[in-house]
Protein backbone atom coordinates (compact mmCIF):
# COMPACT_ATOMS: atom_id res chain seq x y z
CA UNK A 1 0.00 0.00 0.00
CA UNK A 2 1.59 3.27 -0.99
CA UNK A 3 2.48 5.76 1.79
CA UNK A 4 0.59 8.90 1.92
CA UNK A 5 2.45 12.16 2.09
CA UNK A 6 1.16 12.81 5.60
CA UNK A 7 2.53 9.47 6.79
CA UNK A 8 5.96 10.24 5.27
CA UNK A 9 6.16 13.57 7.09
CA UNK A 10 5.35 11.87 10.40
CA UNK A 11 8.13 9.32 9.88
CA UNK A 12 10.71 12.05 9.09
CA UNK A 13 9.72 14.07 12.16
CA UNK A 14 10.07 11.04 14.43
CA UNK A 15 13.53 10.26 12.98
CA UNK A 16 14.67 13.82 13.53
CA UNK A 17 13.55 13.80 17.19
CA UNK A 18 15.30 10.48 17.76
CA UNK A 19 18.55 11.65 16.23
CA UNK A 20 18.52 14.78 18.36
CA UNK A 21 17.96 12.76 21.51
CA UNK A 22 20.81 10.41 20.66
CA UNK A 23 23.17 13.40 20.16
CA UNK A 24 22.19 14.88 23.50
CA UNK A 25 22.80 11.59 25.29
CA UNK A 26 26.19 11.15 23.52
CA UNK A 27 27.66 14.59 24.57
CA UNK A 28 27.00 15.24 28.26
CA UNK A 29 28.46 18.79 28.02
CA UNK A 30 31.68 20.44 29.39
CA UNK A 31 33.30 19.15 32.64
CA UNK A 32 33.04 21.91 35.27
CA UNK A 33 36.45 20.96 36.77
CA UNK A 34 38.41 20.89 33.53
CA UNK A 35 38.37 24.66 33.14
CA UNK A 36 39.66 25.13 36.71
CA UNK A 37 42.44 22.65 36.11
CA UNK A 38 43.48 24.40 32.90
CA UNK A 39 43.50 27.80 34.68
CA UNK A 40 45.57 26.38 37.52
CA UNK A 41 48.02 24.96 34.99
CA UNK A 42 48.28 28.34 33.37
CA UNK A 43 48.86 30.05 36.81
CA UNK A 44 51.74 27.69 37.88
CA UNK A 45 54.99 29.69 37.68
CA UNK A 46 57.91 28.07 35.82
CA UNK A 47 60.94 27.92 38.14
CA UNK A 48 64.22 26.17 38.67
CA UNK A 49 65.06 24.48 41.95
CA UNK A 50 68.10 23.13 43.77
CA UNK A 51 68.56 20.96 46.85
CA UNK A 52 69.29 22.19 50.35
CA UNK A 53 72.51 20.63 51.61
CA UNK A 54 74.02 20.01 55.02
CA UNK A 55 77.77 20.26 54.96
CA UNK A 56 80.96 22.09 55.85
CA UNK A 57 81.89 25.46 54.37
CA UNK A 58 85.01 27.58 54.39
CA UNK A 59 84.75 31.23 53.44
CA UNK A 60 87.79 32.38 51.51
CA UNK A 61 88.82 35.67 50.04
CA UNK A 62 91.33 36.11 47.25
CA UNK A 63 93.13 39.42 47.25
CA UNK A 64 95.44 40.82 44.63
CA UNK A 65 98.76 42.13 45.87
CA UNK A 66 102.35 42.98 45.06
CA UNK A 67 105.51 41.47 46.52
CA UNK A 68 108.02 43.71 48.27
CA UNK A 69 111.30 42.75 49.97
CA UNK A 70 111.30 42.26 53.72
CA UNK A 71 114.09 44.83 53.90
CA UNK A 72 115.87 47.05 51.42
CA UNK A 73 118.30 49.92 51.59
CA UNK A 74 120.08 52.33 49.33
CA UNK A 75 123.86 52.29 49.51
CA UNK A 76 125.18 55.84 49.30
CA UNK A 77 128.54 57.45 50.16
CA UNK A 78 128.77 59.95 52.98
CA UNK A 79 131.29 61.99 51.02
CA UNK A 80 131.36 63.37 47.51
CA UNK A 81 133.88 62.04 45.03
CA UNK A 82 134.64 60.00 41.95
CA UNK A 83 133.73 56.30 41.96
CA UNK A 84 137.08 54.56 41.65
CA UNK A 85 135.82 50.96 41.86
CA UNK A 86 132.58 48.97 42.18
CA UNK A 87 133.03 45.53 43.71
CA UNK A 88 129.49 44.17 43.15
CA UNK A 89 126.99 44.30 40.32
CA UNK A 90 123.33 43.51 39.66
CA UNK A 91 122.28 40.20 41.21
CA UNK A 92 125.42 39.73 43.33
CA UNK A 93 125.14 38.53 46.92
CA UNK A 94 126.07 40.99 49.64
CA UNK A 95 127.47 40.10 53.06
CA UNK A 96 126.99 42.36 56.10
CA UNK A 97 129.57 45.16 56.30
CA UNK A 98 131.10 44.12 52.96
CA UNK A 99 132.96 46.70 50.86
CA UNK A 100 130.75 47.53 47.88
CA UNK A 101 132.50 50.53 46.29
CA UNK A 102 135.45 52.81 46.74
CA UNK A 103 135.79 56.50 45.95
CA UNK A 104 138.95 58.31 44.88
CA UNK A 105 140.51 58.95 48.30
CA UNK A 106 143.72 60.88 47.48
CA UNK A 107 142.33 64.08 48.96
CA UNK A 108 141.17 62.29 52.09
CA UNK A 109 144.55 60.60 52.54
CA UNK A 110 146.30 63.96 52.23
CA UNK A 111 143.99 65.48 54.83
CA UNK A 112 144.72 62.57 57.16
CA UNK A 113 148.46 63.05 56.72
CA UNK A 114 148.18 66.77 57.50
CA UNK A 115 146.13 66.05 60.59
CA UNK A 116 148.65 63.44 61.70
CA UNK A 117 151.46 66.01 61.34
CA UNK A 118 149.50 68.54 63.39
CA UNK A 119 149.24 65.97 66.16
CA UNK A 120 152.99 65.47 66.09
CA UNK A 121 153.62 69.23 66.31
CA UNK A 122 151.19 69.60 69.18
CA UNK A 123 152.79 66.76 71.11
CA UNK A 124 156.27 68.32 70.60
CA UNK A 125 154.94 71.59 71.95
CA UNK A 126 153.73 69.77 75.04
CA UNK A 127 157.24 68.37 75.62
CA UNK A 128 158.76 71.82 75.22
CA UNK A 129 156.25 73.42 77.57
CA UNK A 130 156.77 70.78 80.21
CA UNK A 131 160.53 71.30 80.04
CA UNK A 132 160.11 75.04 80.58
CA UNK A 133 157.73 74.27 83.45
CA UNK A 134 160.34 72.10 85.14
CA UNK A 135 162.92 74.94 84.90
CA UNK A 136 160.43 77.40 86.33
CA UNK A 137 159.64 75.04 89.21
CA UNK A 138 163.37 74.65 90.01
CA UNK A 139 163.95 78.41 89.91
CA UNK A 140 161.00 79.09 92.15
CA UNK A 141 162.19 76.47 94.67
CA UNK A 142 165.71 77.96 94.80
CA UNK A 143 164.49 81.55 95.28
CA UNK A 144 162.09 80.41 97.94
CA UNK A 145 164.98 78.85 99.93
CA UNK A 146 167.10 82.00 99.52
CA UNK A 147 164.23 84.16 100.64
CA UNK A 148 163.93 82.11 103.85
CA UNK A 149 167.65 82.87 104.49
CA UNK A 150 166.92 86.52 103.74
CA UNK A 151 169.34 86.43 100.83
CA UNK A 152 166.66 86.86 98.10
CA UNK A 153 164.02 89.55 98.27
CA UNK A 154 160.28 89.02 98.26
CA UNK A 155 159.95 90.63 94.85
CA UNK A 156 162.26 88.04 93.32
CA UNK A 157 160.09 85.29 94.80
CA UNK A 158 156.98 86.92 93.32
CA UNK A 159 158.59 87.03 89.88
CA UNK A 160 159.56 83.35 90.08
CA UNK A 161 156.03 82.43 91.20
CA UNK A 162 154.45 84.30 88.26
CA UNK A 163 156.86 82.64 85.81
CA UNK A 164 155.97 79.22 87.23
CA UNK A 165 152.23 79.89 86.77
CA UNK A 166 152.82 81.03 83.20
CA UNK A 167 154.79 77.90 82.36
CA UNK A 168 152.02 75.74 83.81
CA UNK A 169 149.48 77.55 81.63
CA UNK A 170 151.64 76.91 78.56
CA UNK A 171 151.63 73.21 79.35
CA UNK A 172 147.84 73.21 79.69
CA UNK A 173 147.45 74.99 76.35
CA UNK A 174 149.86 72.60 74.62
CA UNK A 175 147.98 69.58 75.95
CA UNK A 176 144.69 71.06 74.75
CA UNK A 177 146.20 71.61 71.33
CA UNK A 178 147.20 67.95 71.26
CA UNK A 179 143.59 66.94 71.94
CA UNK A 180 142.36 69.26 69.22
CA UNK A 181 144.89 67.91 66.74
CA UNK A 182 143.97 64.33 67.65
CA UNK A 183 140.28 65.12 67.12
CA UNK A 184 141.09 66.60 63.72
CA UNK A 185 143.05 63.46 62.89
CA UNK A 186 140.11 61.28 63.90
CA UNK A 187 137.79 63.35 61.70
CA UNK A 188 140.19 63.04 58.78
CA UNK A 189 140.26 59.28 59.24
CA UNK A 190 136.45 59.19 59.31
CA UNK A 191 136.34 61.14 56.07
CA UNK A 192 138.89 58.76 54.60
CA UNK A 193 136.66 55.86 55.67
CA UNK A 194 133.76 57.52 53.86
CA UNK A 195 135.61 56.85 50.62
CA UNK A 196 134.98 53.15 51.24
CA UNK A 197 131.28 52.37 50.74
CA UNK A 198 130.14 49.41 52.84
CA UNK A 199 126.96 47.43 53.29
CA UNK A 200 125.34 48.15 56.65
CA UNK A 201 126.19 45.74 59.43
CA UNK A 202 123.08 43.92 60.67
CA UNK A 203 121.81 44.58 64.15
CA UNK A 204 121.03 41.85 66.66
CA UNK A 205 117.33 42.09 65.73
CA UNK A 206 118.08 41.12 62.14
CA UNK A 207 118.71 37.48 61.20
CA UNK A 208 122.06 36.80 59.61
CA UNK A 209 121.29 36.70 55.88
CA UNK A 210 123.95 34.23 54.80
CA UNK A 211 124.01 35.71 51.32
CA UNK A 212 120.31 36.50 51.15
CA UNK A 213 121.02 40.19 50.55
CA UNK A 214 121.26 40.83 46.83
CA UNK A 215 122.08 43.84 44.69
CA UNK A 216 118.79 44.88 43.12
CA UNK A 217 119.93 48.01 41.26
CA UNK A 218 123.10 49.81 40.29
CA UNK A 219 122.75 53.54 39.76
CA UNK A 220 126.28 54.59 38.69
CA UNK A 221 129.27 53.25 36.84
CA UNK A 222 132.94 53.40 37.72
CA UNK A 223 134.36 56.84 37.01
CA UNK A 224 131.13 58.69 37.81
CA UNK A 225 131.20 61.54 40.28
CA UNK A 226 128.66 61.25 43.05
CA UNK A 227 127.43 63.71 45.65
CA UNK A 228 126.98 63.11 49.34
CA UNK A 229 124.16 60.57 49.98
CA UNK A 230 123.63 60.01 46.26
CA UNK A 231 122.55 56.35 45.79
CA UNK A 232 125.12 54.04 44.25
CA UNK A 233 123.40 50.66 44.77
CA UNK A 234 120.12 49.25 46.06
CA UNK A 235 120.30 46.06 48.12
CA UNK A 236 117.30 43.88 49.04
CA UNK A 237 116.69 40.88 51.27
CA UNK A 238 115.27 37.92 49.34
CA UNK A 239 115.21 35.38 52.19
CA UNK A 240 111.75 36.62 53.10
CA UNK A 241 109.35 38.62 50.95
CA UNK A 242 106.11 40.36 51.82
CA UNK A 243 102.87 40.68 49.87
CA UNK A 244 101.00 43.94 50.26
CA UNK A 245 97.23 43.81 49.83
CA UNK A 246 94.34 46.14 50.59
CA UNK A 247 91.16 44.91 52.26
CA UNK A 248 87.74 46.53 52.51
CA UNK A 249 85.78 47.21 55.69
CA UNK A 250 83.72 44.09 54.94
CA UNK A 251 86.76 41.82 55.44
CA UNK A 252 88.81 43.88 57.88
CA UNK A 253 87.18 42.57 61.08
CA UNK A 254 88.07 38.97 60.15
CA UNK A 255 91.73 39.57 59.40
CA UNK A 256 94.28 39.15 62.19
CA UNK A 257 98.03 38.86 62.67
CA UNK A 258 99.45 35.32 62.20
CA UNK A 259 96.43 34.24 60.15
CA UNK A 260 97.56 31.68 57.51
CA UNK A 261 97.61 32.74 53.87
CA UNK A 262 98.33 31.01 50.59
CA UNK A 263 100.09 32.90 47.82
CA UNK A 264 100.04 32.10 44.10
CA UNK A 265 101.62 33.76 41.11
CA UNK A 266 101.43 33.32 37.36
CA UNK A 267 105.19 32.84 37.31
CA UNK A 268 104.73 29.42 38.96
CA UNK A 269 101.30 28.10 37.92
CA UNK A 270 99.87 25.39 40.12
CA UNK A 271 102.23 26.12 43.00
CA UNK A 272 101.25 27.57 46.35
CA UNK A 273 103.51 29.40 48.79
CA UNK A 274 102.55 29.41 52.45
CA UNK A 275 102.63 32.65 54.40
CA UNK A 276 101.07 34.46 57.34
CA UNK A 277 99.55 37.85 58.00
CA UNK A 278 102.33 39.96 59.47
CA UNK A 279 100.72 43.36 59.93
CA UNK A 280 97.32 45.00 59.61
CA UNK A 281 97.47 48.79 59.39
CA UNK A 282 95.65 50.70 62.15
CA UNK A 283 93.95 53.14 59.77
CA UNK A 284 92.10 53.01 56.46
CA UNK A 285 93.21 54.87 53.36
CA UNK A 286 90.94 57.90 53.04
CA UNK A 287 90.82 57.82 49.26
CA UNK A 288 90.03 54.11 48.78
CA UNK A 289 88.47 53.25 52.17
CA UNK A 290 90.73 50.20 52.27
CA UNK A 291 93.29 49.05 54.80
CA UNK A 292 96.85 47.90 54.13
CA UNK A 293 97.73 44.33 55.08
CA UNK A 294 101.17 42.71 54.83
CA UNK A 295 101.70 38.97 54.39
CA UNK A 296 105.12 37.46 55.09
CA UNK A 297 106.29 34.56 52.90
CA UNK A 298 109.51 32.57 53.44
CA UNK A 299 111.57 32.57 50.26
CA UNK A 300 114.68 30.51 50.92
CA UNK A 301 114.89 29.37 47.28
CA UNK A 302 114.47 32.97 46.03
CA UNK A 303 111.77 32.04 43.53
CA UNK A 304 109.53 34.89 44.59
CA UNK A 305 110.86 38.28 43.57
CA UNK A 306 109.82 41.76 44.69
CA UNK A 307 107.52 43.43 42.20
CA UNK A 308 105.61 40.27 41.25
CA UNK A 309 101.81 40.40 41.20
CA UNK A 310 100.32 37.65 43.37
CA UNK A 311 96.96 36.33 44.52
CA UNK A 312 96.66 35.92 48.29
CA UNK A 313 94.02 33.50 49.55
CA UNK A 314 92.92 33.88 53.18
CA UNK A 315 90.36 31.80 55.08
CA UNK A 316 88.03 34.20 56.86
CA UNK A 317 85.82 31.62 58.57
CA UNK A 318 84.66 28.00 58.58
CA UNK A 319 81.53 26.12 59.72
CA UNK A 320 80.64 22.44 60.06
CA UNK A 321 77.24 20.84 59.54
CA UNK A 322 75.73 24.05 58.18
CA UNK A 323 72.53 24.42 56.17
CA UNK A 324 73.68 25.44 52.69
CA UNK A 325 71.74 26.79 49.72
CA UNK A 326 72.83 28.29 46.39
CA UNK A 327 73.47 32.00 46.68
CA UNK A 328 70.98 32.73 43.87
CA UNK A 329 68.18 31.19 45.96
CA UNK A 330 68.20 34.19 48.33
CA UNK A 331 65.58 36.89 47.77
CA UNK A 332 65.23 40.18 49.58
CA UNK A 333 61.77 40.87 50.91
CA UNK A 334 60.63 43.37 53.56
CA UNK A 335 64.18 44.46 54.32
CA UNK A 336 65.43 40.93 54.98
CA UNK A 337 66.45 37.74 53.23
CA UNK A 338 64.28 34.74 52.51
CA UNK A 339 63.86 31.59 50.46
CA UNK A 340 61.04 29.93 48.55
CA UNK A 341 61.06 26.36 49.85
CA UNK A 342 59.34 23.67 47.78
CA UNK A 343 56.49 22.35 49.97
CA UNK A 344 54.26 19.29 49.75
CA UNK A 345 54.75 15.76 48.51
CA UNK A 346 53.77 16.74 44.96
CA UNK A 347 56.40 19.51 45.04
CA UNK A 348 54.11 21.87 43.17
CA UNK A 349 53.83 24.61 45.80
CA UNK A 350 56.27 26.82 47.66
CA UNK A 351 56.30 28.59 50.98
CA UNK A 352 58.28 31.69 51.82
CA UNK A 353 60.73 31.31 54.73
CA UNK A 354 62.66 34.21 56.25
CA UNK A 355 66.32 33.40 56.92
CA UNK A 356 69.52 34.91 58.23
CA UNK A 357 72.75 34.38 56.35
CA UNK A 358 76.16 33.26 57.49
CA UNK A 359 79.33 32.83 55.50
CA UNK A 360 79.41 32.64 51.72
CA UNK A 361 81.85 30.73 49.53
CA UNK A 362 81.90 29.52 45.92
CA UNK A 363 78.28 30.42 45.23
CA UNK A 364 76.93 28.72 48.37
CA UNK A 365 75.61 30.54 51.44
CA UNK A 366 74.96 29.37 54.99
CA UNK A 367 71.40 30.11 56.17
CA UNK A 368 69.59 30.01 59.50
CA UNK A 369 65.84 29.47 59.64
CA UNK A 370 63.03 27.05 60.44
CA UNK A 371 62.12 24.10 58.21
CA UNK A 372 64.77 24.81 55.61
CA UNK A 373 65.16 21.44 53.94
CA UNK A 374 64.35 19.68 50.71
CA UNK A 375 64.57 22.03 47.74
CA UNK A 376 64.53 25.78 47.15
CA UNK A 377 63.73 27.92 44.13
CA UNK A 378 66.79 29.36 42.44
CA UNK A 379 65.18 31.03 39.40
CA UNK A 380 61.79 32.66 38.95
CA UNK A 381 61.30 34.00 42.49
CA UNK A 382 59.89 37.26 41.13
CA UNK A 383 56.78 35.32 40.06
CA UNK A 384 56.16 33.80 43.48
CA UNK A 385 54.42 34.56 46.73
CA UNK A 386 53.92 32.43 49.79
CA UNK A 387 51.80 29.43 48.70
CA UNK A 388 52.30 29.92 44.96
CA UNK A 389 52.00 26.97 42.60
CA UNK A 390 55.10 26.12 40.61
CA UNK A 391 56.19 23.86 37.83
CA UNK A 392 59.67 22.80 36.85
CA UNK A 393 59.87 22.67 33.01
CA UNK A 394 62.67 20.14 33.00
CA UNK A 395 60.57 17.57 34.84
CA UNK A 396 58.22 17.18 31.87
CA UNK A 397 61.08 15.99 29.66
CA UNK A 398 62.68 13.72 32.27
CA UNK A 399 61.71 10.04 32.36
CA UNK A 400 59.78 8.81 35.35
CA UNK A 401 62.04 8.16 38.31
CA UNK A 402 64.86 10.27 36.82
CA UNK A 403 64.00 13.70 38.21
CA UNK A 404 67.09 15.97 38.10
CA UNK A 405 65.99 17.70 41.28
CA UNK A 406 65.69 14.37 43.08
CA UNK A 407 69.15 13.37 41.99
CA UNK A 408 70.59 16.72 43.16
CA UNK A 409 68.94 16.36 46.53
CA UNK A 410 70.36 12.88 47.01
CA UNK A 411 73.79 14.02 45.93
CA UNK A 412 73.76 16.76 48.53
Amino acid sequence: MPLRPSHLLSILAAATVGLAGWWILRDPGPDPGSGARSAAARRAAPVEIAPVRIGDLVERRVFGGTLIPRAQFLVAPKAAGRVEALFVDLGDDVAPDAVLARLDDDEFEQAEAEADAEVAVARAQVIRSRSALEIAQSTYQRIAELQESRIASGSELDIASADLAGRQAEVDVAEAQVKRAEAALAAARVRLAYATVRAPALTEREPQPGGDWVVARRFVDEGATVAVNEPVLEVVDLATVRAVLFATERDFARLSVDQPARVRTDAFPGQTFEGRLLRVAPVFEETSRQIRVEVEIPNADRRLRPGMFVQIEVDLGAVEGATLVPEEALVRRDGGFGLFVVDGAARDRVRYASVETGITAEGVVQVFGERIHGEVVTLGQQLLEDGSTIRVPRRAAAPAGDDPADGAAQGG
